[in-house]
């Protein structure tokens, strides 16, 4: 979904989103040896609009969060 025509399309005068992928990963040793190695990877939007004078931010993890942070 493009979120800038989604919020442009529902009232929004200025939109800006950033995007950002993290990688994390992590490993747990005992006795010197790797007992459990897991990796996450996330995505998460950082969401600014504005609508005449009013402004608004909003963090999200989800796509389908976006209508609900983006509805004006």
């Amino acid at each position: 979904m493009d979120m800038v025509k989604f919020a442009k399309k529902n009232g929004a005068d200025d939109v800006a989103v950033e995007v950002i992928d993290e990688s994390m990963k992590q490993i747990r040793f005992a006795n010197n040896s790797v007992t459990i190695s897991a990796n996450w990877l996330r995505r998460r939007y950082d969401i600014f609009v504005a609508v005449k004078r009013a402004t608004a931010a909003a963090n999200i993890t989800n796509e389908s969060e976006l209508e609900t942070a983006v509805k004006v």
